[in-house]
């Protein structure tokens, strides 16, 4: 939780903490969590730290997790209430046992700010009566705030995905579009970064698709690694995917791997009606996809690896270039990334 004055208006934000954020009086936001929580609990923390709430005039959710305790403190000292949405748990609230207080919320509140086109109609279609209320701001990224700046070193033979095996994230498309690749004579590797090899369900077919395709040798789990190590693999990768789909009430709310591949020079390749088509300039930034279609997933991959091993049947050479954001040298027939135009941000 944090203060900010804004032209004399007295700004709280209340986020979900991590591990190490502390607030005034040495004592954590305990009640915001998760989505279930403990009414006791919610009021300890707007009792604990109500000389914070006093002093703002408006306060600030900025994430879902933040709603409720972010409403009784608004309700309780008579402030204005902003509300963030991300994605799925901003509809996923509304089905939890104090749905009530969420619902409550989002009609108190006096504005509501989404990431993305998509999230902001998920929740009116469940709240059809606050959608005038909803803006969409997405989210933007300083172009350089890694030690990784963007590289112009020659791409390497390798498309990233970044995240956990979820089936939110696609992961078994991703799979699927490598075997695809190698059926057709590129044998391009994938590197999961943050992934690793883990129990459960999803994981188990995502396992099984690899075995099954035989191309164990192309698909590499880097677990947890450091942001600059993370950050390193992107920057010399042909381009990042994140074949995501719409799985029951989950959904990608934007994807801000997305960004953090541009940032660092690389293209990018998200899914179609989800918030994806926020965080991508499609033909610009990246490319879109249909969701479940590893296919047309494969097709853009392979555009991307072609860009880079560029053949010209006069010499009988391969040369290989950038097809990456804003490097390597002006070939008129090479299709190239605008860097002016990377991030094009509300």
């Amino acid at each position: 939780m944090s203060n900010v004055r804004q032209n004399s208006v007295r700004v709280l934000i209340s986020k979900t903490p991590t591990n190490n954020s502390k607030l005034r009086h040495n004592a954590k936001l305990i009640s915001n969590t998760k989505l279930r929580f403990k009414i006791t609990k919610l009021l300890r923390d707007v009792f604990i730290n109500r000389r914070v709430w006093k002093n703002a005039d408006v306060i600030i959710a900025a994430d879902e997790f933040s709603i409720p305790i972010s409403y009784i403190a608004a309700r309780i000292f008579g402030k204005k209430l902003i509300i963030c949405i991300h994605g799925t748990y901003a509809t996923e609230c509304l089905d939890k046992s104090r749905s009530n207080l969420y619902l409550a919320a989002y009609r108190y509140s006096c504005a509501i700010t989404s990431v993305s086109d998509y999230t902001k109609s998920k929740l009116v279609v469940r709240l059809p009566e606050i959608e005038e209320k909803i803006s969409v701001i997405p989210l933007s990224i300083t172009l350089h705030n890694s030690e990784i700046m963007p590289s112009q070193m020659l791409a390497k033979d390798y498309f990233v995905a970044v995240g956990p095996l979820k089936s939110r994230k696609g992961s078994i498309y991703a799979v699927r579009a490598i075997a695809e690749l190698r059926d057709q004579g590129i044998f391009a590797r994938l590197i999961l970064i943050g992934a690793e090899e883990s129990k459960g369900k999803y994981a188990e077919e995502v396992y099984k698709q690899i075995k099954a395709s035989q191309i164990s040798d192309l698909i590499e789990f880097t677990g947890f690694i450091s942001d600059t190590e993370r950050d390193a693999l992107i920057a010399a990768a042909i381009a990042n995917i994140l074949p995501s789909i719409n799985d029951n009430q989950h959904y990608e709310g934007f994807g801000y791997v997305h960004l953090e591949a541009n940032r660092l020079g690389v293209p990018t390749i998200g899914s179609r009606d989800c918030g994806n088509e926020s965080a991508i300039v499609n033909g610009v930034t990246g490319y879109l996809t249909p969701q479940r279609d590893h296919l047309a997933l494969a097709n853009k991959m392979k555009d991307l690896y072609d860009n880079i091993h560029q053949s010209y049947a006069s010499k009988g050479q391969t040369i290989q270039m950038l097809g990456r954001l804003g490097y390597g040298p002006s070939l008129p027939p090479s299709p190239r990334w605008s860097i002016e135009n990377k991030l094009r941000r509300a």
